[in-house]
Formats: structure tokens, sequence, C-alpha cells
């Protein structure tokens, strides 16, 4: 009777065990916010100096930025019909709009 009860609290036990070290190891990571602001920092220092080569400019921002996104819907040509909607005059020719673009920067 004494060892079917301890197998089953060791069996718990272990199961406890197995699912903390889970929860441990799906726990965000500290971030280190004084080595991030130290590297924007000396990005936007390094984009200021007209002294800083472009190749050193490039490396900075390459230490601070891991994507950038670029989106840009395609042109529409005007027409009568539509010259209303875009407040573009129709003339003689072909005449486009073109939508402004859009960016979006994801920093590391």
């Amino acid at each position: 009777m004494f060892k079917k009860l301890n197998a089953r609290l060791l069996e718990e036990k272990e199961e406890i065990k197995k699912a903390l070290c889970e929860a441990y190891e799906s726990m965000p990571r500290p971030v280190d916010y004084k080595d991030k602001v130290l590297k924007f920092t000396h990005a936007v220092e390094a984009l200021q100096n007209p002294d800083v080569s472009a190749e050193d400019k490039n490396q900075y921002l390459k230490d601070i930025i891991a994507r950038i996104d670029y989106d840009r819907p395609p042109s529409i040509r005007i027409t009568k019909e539509n010259e209303h909607l875009y407040n573009v005059p129709k003339k003689r020719g072909a005449r486009f709009y073109h939508e402004p673009f859009k960016i979006s920067i994801s920093l590391k």
C-alpha cells in the first residue's frame, strides 16, 4: 500500500517538475534596454554626423533595424470618369494617380 502511494507521488512530482521546466523555457528572455538605447543613440548620432562614412552609417542602421517593409499600391490611370475621385484634372495624354507608399520599420 505504501509503495503504491509513494510511486504515485513520485510520478506527480516528476510531472510537476517537467511542467515547471517547460514553463521556464517558454518565459520570454529579459531584454537589456540600456544596450538597445545605447545602440539607438549611437546610430542617430552617426546619421547626423557628416564626417561618418556611408558604410559606417549603414552598419549602425543594420545594428538596430530588423526589417523594413515597403508597400506601394499600383498607379491608377486618370480618366474622365474617375478624375473627380482623385482631384486631378484630366488633360491630354496619360495621367496617373500615385497613392502614397507605406514604410514599416521593425527594430531589433
